[in-house]
């Protein structure tokens, strides 16, 4: 089975408590998150991101970001990680 789901306009902190809920249910299933609609990425958000890949990894389940936007990016970029640490680069490849 595979989940997706679209990220909220603002990953702040209620968004965050709200999509690490989503995660818990989704837990053991590969995962399609779509960024394409983010303005706003929490540090938060961020971490919560970075700490469900590597779960999911563990797991041996598809973890994917698609569609990120730039300012997904940007915020991404401004807390200081690569965004390969996540595979967007790769995901994207894949969307061209």
């Amino acid at each position: 089975m595979k989940g997706s789901l679209k990220l909220a306009a603002c990953l702040d902190s209620l968004a965050t408590e709200h999509l690490a809920s989503e995660f818990t249910q989704m837990r053991g299933h590969s995962v399609m998150l779509d960024a394409g609609q983010v303005t706003f990425l929490g540090a938060l958000a961020l971490q919560l991101l970075l700490a469900s890949y590597r779960q999911w990894q563990d797991d041996g389940k598809s973890f994917q970001i698609i569609n990120p936007s730039a300012a997904f990016l940007d915020g991404i970029s401004l807390l200081g990680v690569a965004a390969s640490s996540l595979r967007i680069e790769e995901t994207a490849e894949v969307l061209q």
